[in-house]
């Protein structure tokens, strides 16, 4: 009975120590953390601002990040891969190279935001709402990012 009482003591308290451990190392908390990785159709990648413009002023529906002195257009975002290959080809038909990219943005509010523009787009055939809702998705990407 003593033997089983101290095993039962040692294991609470070697539980205690590891979930400690656990709970207040933030590489260990991003290795169980679960990633939201999502399909973003870029344009392209710019060093120039001038040579930017000049190439994407056709598009409207556009993301432009500016980080590490280089100037990312972002035209879709999805969390699906078939829509991501859809909004792809409907720039390709335009005229644009566009390509598919895997990001992981950790915010839960656009993650929610993107799954419900997702399913209009599943429902949509029209390349025109596609493109609008690609819109919405794209300003709330821009905002969320300069926020952080």
């Amino acid at each position: 009975m003593k033997k089983t009482f101290v095993y039962a003591i040692t294991f609470i308290v070697l539980g205690i120590v590891i979930g400690n451990y656990l709970e207040h190392n933030p590489k260990v908390k991003s290795i169980f953390k679960e990633k939201n990785i999502y399909y973003f159709v870029q344009e392209g990648v710019y060093s120039s601002k001038d040579i930017m413009n000049e190439n994407i002023k056709e598009i409207k529906n556009k993301a432009i990040i500016h980080k590490n002195d280089k100037y990312y257009v972002y035209v879709g975002i999805s969390k699906d891969l078939e829509i991501a290959k859809k909004i792809r080809n409907i720039y390709e038909r335009i005229g644009y190279q566009t390509f598919i990219k895997e990001i992981s943005v950790d915010n839960e509010e656009f993650s929610n935001n993107l799954e419900q523009f997702d399913l209009l787009i599943r429902s949509s055939n029209s390349n025109e709402d596609i493109l609008k809702i690609e819109e919405v998705i794209l300003s709330n990407y821009e905002e969320i990012y300069e926020k952080n």
